[in-house]
């Protein structure tokens, strides 16, 4: 399967470089139509700020930015009526040059958002995974209510497979692979419970790697990193933690070749072909690492600073002082370009080419 990958990697190289250059050309236009808006007040590397306060009919808004479209161009919120007269959670989809509501739907009761909010690969639709057992699907254009499954257990993670065959989720820590326009469970993986979180897909959607507890023999409760082959549910190599304590970090390589993952401020590279791990980056603090599309560049939030780390070179860049936002959950764009974050209410959009080198870099 890992030749396969390779070998389609290989073979693409043509067509996805076509699509960065496409990807690029959109994100320029992106970012001037964010300039033209852009308050006077903001550093010169951010482009762009949606503020997600607002007021309403009822009373104030506070929004949580919780999801970016795959092609950079719609953002979702999530808000809070401060007010407590509308029982709703009201999320809503906006454009993000003009901040115009693209539309809105409620994700019903039943507690906050479990495994969160997630675009399919397509951004056609919303899967919305829930604690009370629910995965329900919006349409991203009208916010209609497509489907909605009841899996039997509380959803922990959720994400959307790239070839457009469904969803894949830790259900009560039981790794399933979901239908993609019902959202019912059509495989299980596992034979067994076995606290799978943190779910994540490669790029080739061929392997699903997990935070979990150890399934080898003689190893009962260890915490491991399992991957999974999507359309099997083999179990194809499982790696000892070398740090115990709460899953922060898990990332496929493009290729697929290599997984990634973050170990009490230690990012690890595991190779899938030889079960060999080296650290690639370490940093007093390292919080919400993520990787750009062609896989040259990791970002993440060290308080106060965001960080671009260039893993050919080793160096780094920020992009941000203690005197701006406490901005993180850093997301890149497609193209690599433009980086995105949000919290407090804000979600800003930052020039990558405007990264300062690190002091003493």
């Amino acid at each position: 399967m890992l030749a396969a990958d390779a070998e389609k990697w290989t073979a693409t190289s043509d067509q996805r470089e076509a699509s960065r250059t496409g990807h690029r050309r959109n994100e320029a236009k992106l970012a001037e139509a964010l300039r033209k808006n852009r308050a006077a007040s903001l550093p010169p590397e951010v482009i762009g700020e949606v503020n997600l306060y607002r007021k309403t009919p009822t009373g104030s808004s506070f929004g949580t930015a919780v999801a970016l479209s795959p092609d950079g161009t719609r953002l979702v919120v999530a808000e809070s009526d401060l007010s407590a007269k509308d029982p709703k959670n009201w999320h809503r989809v906006l454009d993000l040059v003009s901040s115009a509501e693209i539309c809105r739907f409620d994700v019903g009761t039943g507690g906050a958002l479990g495994a969160g909010l997630v675009f399919s690969a397509d951004g056609a639709v919303l899967g919305v995974g829930k604690p009370d057992n629910r995965i329900s699907l919006f349409d991203s254009a009208t916010g209609t209510l497509r489907n909605r499954a009841n899996v039997g257990g509380p959803i922990w993670s959720l994400a959307s497979l790239s070839d457009g065959s469904g969803w894949v989720a830790s259900v009560a820590g039981n790794l399933v692979k979901l239908h993609p326009t019902t959202g019912e469970i059509v495989k299980k993986y596992g034979k067994e419970p076995f606290q799978a979180s943190r779910t994540v897909v490669s790029p080739s959607a061929s392997m699903i790697a997990t935070y979990s507890k150890s399934l080898s023999f003689g190893k009962p409760n260890e915490e491991c990193i399992s991957v999974w082959e999507t359309a099997t549910g083999n179990r194809l190599v499982e790696f000892d933690r070398r740090r115990s304590g709460v899953p922060s970090g898990l990332l496929f390589s493009p290729d697929s070749r290599v997984l990634y993952s973050l170990e009490n401020n230690e990012l690890v590279a595991w190779d899938l072909s030889n079960g060999g791990s080296r650290v690639v980056l370490q940093a007093k603090q390292i919080y919400d690492p993520v990787l750009s599309a062609d896989g040259t560049l990791f970002a993440y939030y060290s308080d106060p600073e965001l960080v671009i780390h260039d893993l050919a070179s080793g160096k780094d860049r920020r992009l941000r002082t203690k005197q701006f936002w406490p901005d993180s959950n850093p997301r890149f764009f497609p193209g690599g370009t433009l980086l995105a974050t949000s919290s407090n209410s804000h979600f800003v959009v930052w020039d990558l080419t405007l990264a300062r080198p690190a002091v003493g870099k």
